[in-house]
């Protein structure tokens, strides 16, 4: 996904990466078994001191080895790497501090290094285009599953996510898009300008409206001015979250239409890269929020649950994730 080639065996059974997403995609390729390297990080960071979903669903989790990363451009351990003798090992196609051409030479170094074939890839990247975002999911799959010989199952994975997207968006046609906007899990006034479930629902975000990058940060007159009539905190644990109070309780705020008539919700969002498992909960949620009685008659719970149980075949997902990131399906009538 950087652009290089790059010779592999026909057969991949050993796995090393640091990267996150790469992490999240053996699993929902159902390839657990061949991981024998894991990202360091996203398991007890300061973001996400619980175990994520990811963790919940590798039963080898304390029992494989750690080489450093996580998150992309962070530190990687290549003694770690390989230890774990691997025929494979995955990094980052993307970094928020670097462009595809000095990434693709850092593949490059680190493969000639280990001596071991070296892929770069990741499910969303940084481009904020929704067209791009989903063909970077597309590819990422596709490229994955040809690798570890499951095909078939990539592009389940692909129809699945696709289908969910287009159910949601049949029950929403032609009705009027809501001003939204995401704020990220630091700060009320830092941005995320992008998600790709937001570009599916056709949503308004008005922090795309800056022209700054990822958590650019913003003044209240800025919020005020752009007056969102729904206000989403990105949440991706109990720790990475902003209080409602902050907002509610914040007399500068008051006139923001959102916080005035309380409509101020959460999301999942990214986290160490994306995860289209529960990109598709965000949607189904952000979706019952926004549209209440076009999405009166779905069950979101019980959909959500079912999305986490085929992406990562465990059960009981949907309730660990929904207390963890503040996740509220609306009542159903």
């Amino acid at each position: 996904m950087l652009g290089r080639q790059v010779t592999v065996p026909q057969e991949i059974r050993r796995i090393a990466t640091v990267n996150v997403d790469a992490f999240r995609m053996l699993l929902h390729l159902q390839v657990q078994d061949r991981i024998v390297g894991i990202p360091s990080d996203m398991f007890g960071s300061r973001i996400s001191r619980n175990p994520t979903l990811e963790a919940l669903a590798f039963d080898r989790l304390e029992d494989t080895p750690r080489v450093g990363g996580g998150q992309p451009g962070s530190e990687i351990h290549l003694e770690k790497v390989l230890a774990t003798d691997p025929d494979l090992f995955i990094l980052w196609s993307f970094s928020h501090r670097g462009d595809p051409s000095a990434l693709a030479q850092q593949a490059d170094r680190i493969q000639e290094k280990l001596g071991l074939p070296v892929i770069a890839l990741n499910t969303l990247g940084a481009d904020p285009d929704a067209g791009k975002a989903q063909a970077t999911l597309t590819r990422a799959y596709r490229l994955l599953g040809r690798l570890v010989q499951r095909e078939e199952r990539a592009q389940r994975i692909l129809a699945r996510y696709e289908a969910t997207v287009e159910r949601v968006q049949e029950r929403i046609r032609d009705l009027p898009a809501p001003r939204i906007y995401l704020a990220h899990r630091k700060n009320i006034l830092q941005t995320v300008p992008f998600y790709l479930p937001v570009a599916h629902l056709g949503l308004e975000n008005v922090a795309a409206q800056g022209g700054g990058g990822y958590h650019a940060e913003i003044s209240v007159e800025q919020l005020i001015y752009w007056a969102p009539e729904h206000i989403f905190l990105h949440t991706p644990s109990r720790v990475g979250r902003v209080e409602r109070d902050a907002l509610t309780q914040d007399p500068t705020l008051r006139h923001v239409p959102a916080v005035a008539e309380g409509r101020i919700h959460r999301f999942k969002g990214t986290y160490m890269g994306w995860d289209p498992a529960t990109g598709l909960v965000d949607l189904l949620h952000m979706a019952g929020a926004l549209f209440p009685e076009a999405m009166a008659d779905m069950d979101i719970p019980g959909e959500s649950e079912a999305i986490l149980r085929y992406f990562y075949g465990e059960k009981g997902l949907y309730g660990y994730l929904a207390r963890q990131s503040g996740l509220k399906a609306p009542p159903r009538p």
